[in-house]
């Protein structure tokens, strides 16, 4: 599916800013919109950030779940998804950002969902307000965030779509101040 253009200035003369609705949803420039699922609606359009879509999947089938089948899980269980579910959005978006390899609509998909499922286990535990699971779940949180700092610090993204994509605004907004 061809993307159009957005309305507005250009970027340095060359490329239209993207759309507030495009960046916050689909948060990639339109070389990667291979990365993002389109959705068409008569003349609406809009795509929307793989990894994202089926994560919102994965908590909805999460609850989902929850609802329909409301059983009591064991903390060991409820602690091993919370660890382990977002293992595989990790690996996968760190190979992808150090370059080493190119991911795939599936593998995005399927990744998010499944991160998904780990975040859907947090929105219960907030639910009910068991504060022992959602401790540990923000506790598993910051452990991850902890990892992403640490491995982007020994080894930093080889060059990060929203940096160029600031770069190429800031150009844009410099550009129509000077004229």
């Amino acid at each position: 599916m061809k993307i159009r253009p957005a309305k507005g200035p250009t970027l340095a003369g060359r490329r239209r800013l993207p759309r507030l609705p495009y960046l916050v949803l689909a948060h990639h420039t339109d070389v990667q919109a291979g990365r993002t699922i389109g959705l068409r609606l008569l003349n609406w359009e809009q795509r929307f950030c793989t990894r994202c879509s089926g994560q919102w999947l994965g908590v909805l089938a999460c609850v989902a779940a929850m609802v329909v089948y409301p059983v009591a899980i064991a903390l060991p269980i409820w602690c091993g998804v919370l660890i382990l579910s977002p293992a595989p959005a990790l690996l996968d978006w760190i190979t992808q950002t150090w370059k080493i390899r190119e991911s795939r609509t599936w593998l995005r998909l399927l990744t998010g969902f499944i991160l998904g499922t780990g975040v859907g286990f947090q929105v219960i535990a907030a639910v009910k307000l068991d504060w022992l699971r959602f401790g540990i779940g923000i506790g598993v949180f910051c452990g991850y965030m902890a990892v992403i700092y640490l491995l982007l610090k020994a080894r930093p993204a080889s060059s990060s779509y929203m940096v160029d994509l600031v770069e190429e605004i800031t150009q844009a907004l410099d550009s129509r101040r000077s004229s």
